[in-house]
This record gives structure tokens, sequence and C-alpha cells, in this order.
């Protein structure tokens, strides 16, 4: 990993810096073995030259590599580039770049329809281990949208050490064509789980192994999926958004207010049933700031 800015020198930093300026770089320059000819095809029908999953891949690492040299300026982003951080406007160099050190743990959701990442992820910070989330879209080889979780470390059921519990379902493993769902399947299993907290519940496909981390941790006395959830009607689920989908992994994200708290549900999908779920809820909000 990087060194922090502080022990860097100028000549290192500026090697850093046009490693990962290249690394976004791919796409466009065609260098890189992994995506000739990967050409992925546009909702509409166009085109996306080099919004492959290496790509997508490289880009999630390039900017945790930045974030724990506290260097912004290493990333290429658009000069009208969006970024919050837990539902609040900021910039990049603000906020968790003050604190951030070395990546401990990441897993990525990669979507080349929407070229864009959603990282689960442990960082070191100046105060201990801190579990992070962060979605990333690429527009014209530039980063365009930043929106960042970080969990209070005092938060709930916070236990960085088991963010890297996959709990059996393979989070990034991707699953034969024949065994997956569409992006609009995907976000409606999603949804269907939001419901579950609602007054109009829907019985949703667990798997028999499912499992259920939030913030790392299982809850206390919860062995199944389906277990541990409030009676229905008794919470008001707001704010849901789904604009990230890994369909070759078979992973839907929903982001919601839950309990009055920011933050996001991974949710592995494998023939139609769900395997495994992963929580990440970071702070008390009105909003995520993307509705």
């Amino acid at each position: 990993m990087l060194e922090h800015t502080a022990h860097a020198g100028p000549s290192r930093l500026m090697t850093q810096r046009c490693a990962l300026v290249l690394i976004l770089s791919l796409s466009a320059c065609g260098s890189d073995d992994r995506t000739k000819g990967a050409a992925t095809t546009e909702p509409d029908g166009g085109d996306r030259v080099g919004c492959t999953r290496p790509t997508l891949s490289d880009l999630s690492s390039a900017y945790f590599t930045a974030l724990a040299a506290r260097e912004p300026g290493a990333l290429s982003v658009s000069p009208s580039v969006r970024v919050t951080e837990n539902g609040r406007e900021t910039t990049l160099g603000q906020g968790l770049w003050q604190t951030a050190g070395s990546l401990q743990f990441k897993r990525d959701l990669l979507d080349t329809d929407r070229c864009s990442t959603l990282s689960h992820a442990v960082i070191d910070t100046e105060g201990g281990p801190t579990i992070v989330g962060l979605r990333l879209k690429l527009e014209d080889d530039q980063i365009s949208e930043v929106e960042t979780y970080v969990v209070p470390q005092n938060g709930f059921l916070v236990n960085p050490a088991g963010v890297s519990n996959d709990g059996g379902a393979a989070w990034e493993s991707i699953i034969p064509i024949a065994e997956r769902s569409t992006r609009e399947e995907l976000n409606a299993m999603a949804d269907r789980y939001f419901n579950l907290f609602g007054p109009t519940p829907e019985a949703l496909p667990f798997a028999a192994a499912c499992q259920r981390f939030e913030n790392g941790s299982v809850a206390p006395g919860v062995t199944h999926c389906s277990e541990g959830i409030p009676r229905a009607g008794s919470v008001s689920v707001t704010g849901r958004r789904y604009p990230i989908a890994d369909i070759e992994a078979g992973v839907a994200a929903g982001f919601a207010l839950l309990f009055g708290s920011l933050g996001f549900h991974l949710f592995k999908v494998l023939n139609g049933e769900i395997t495994g779920i992963h929580a990440t809820v970071a702070s008390a909000a009105a909003s995520s700031g993307w509705e």
C-alpha cells in the first residue's frame, strides 16, 4: 500500500499519480490485454468501449490507493464530479480523506452497463479499522460520481473483521448465465426485502443457508436471513434507490434510510434465491443526497 502523503517525497508522489492516472486511462488507450475487443453494449444499443470488469476493478483499487496516500489529485475526475459522504455534499480531499490509511479488505460490485462500482470495504483510519462503502461512476474515462459511506466505529453492531466473512455466499464469484437474474429482478428482490419492514410484506425466496451480516456482525440469536426482522409495519424504509447491480455476479444493491440511518444492503442471488445479505449502516441522516 502507498504511504501517507506526509511520508512520501515529491518524486514518489508524482510516480504514484502517474500510475493511478494510467490505470484510469486504460479504457481510452486500449493497452490492457484484458480489455481489448471487450466493448460493452449500452441499454440503448450504443457501445461503450473499455467499460469492463477489469477496468472497473482497477478504478476501485486506484481510488483506495489514492485515498490511502491522501492524494485526490492522483485521480482522473470530471470537472463536474459530484461527491457525498454520509449524505452530505463534499469535495475530494475532505472528510474521510483526512484520516484514511491503507485498505484492509474490499469486495466489489461491478456494473459494466452503467460503468459503476460499489465497494464494501474496511480501511485503516487514525481511529482504527473503519467500515466504508464507496460507489463510483465513470463517464468519458473520468470519475463523475463519488458516494461514500463511513460507519462510525461505535455504530450499530460494528465489527470490521466480520466484513470479509462471505457466509458461504461467494459474493464476487461469476455465476452461470442460466442461473442469473436480470437487473429488474435483482432490484425487485432488494425492494421486496425492504417491504418486509413495512405494512405490506411479501414472501422472499431465502436459500436454506442464507446468512445476514450487519456492519460485519450477525445479530445475536439470528441464524437465518428470515430471522430478526421487526414486526411488519413497524419501520419506515425511505429514500430507496437502486443505482447499481452486478448482474454477472448476481448481486443486488439497495440504498435506503432504515431506522433513520443511511446505508445500503447487498443481496447475493443465485437461481432466484437470496443466498446472503450484507448490510452497511452508517449514520443518521435526512437523505442520501442522491434522491
